[in-house]
């Protein structure tokens, strides 16, 4: 698998520790301001039972359920306010699985 990269001012930046996150056991995923998802590592593609390609093709708010999708709007804006945020989020998998 290739090292992660986040598109930083149009070119691709390697995430820094890329070793750790693509063998973390751990779901990672990177997101840009946009809620685009820009990284993930196989534990998060098997979490949320998607391909690399899929996931990176997705937005945060596409893993919400339906009835999520608004509080996805307003956390992202306060973590952007704010810079930090902590919290579950159920998202739903492609079978129709919700996970926590």
């Amino acid at each position: 698998m290739p090292v992660p990269s986040a598109d930083v001012a149009g070119q691709a930046a390697p995430i820094p520790f890329a070793a750790i996150f693509e063998a973390a056991t751990e779901a990672f995923l990177v997101a840009d301001d946009q809620r685009h998802y820009v990284a993930a590592n196989p534990a998060a593609c098997a979490l949320l039972g998607r391909t690399l390609a899929e996931v990176l093709a997705m937005r945060i708010d596409d893993l919400a359920r339906p009835d999520q999708r608004q509080w996805v709007e307003t956390a992202w804006a306060a973590f952007l306010a704010d810079g930090v945020q902590a919290g579950p989020m159920e998202i739903v998998r492609p079978d129709g699985t919700v996970r926590h």
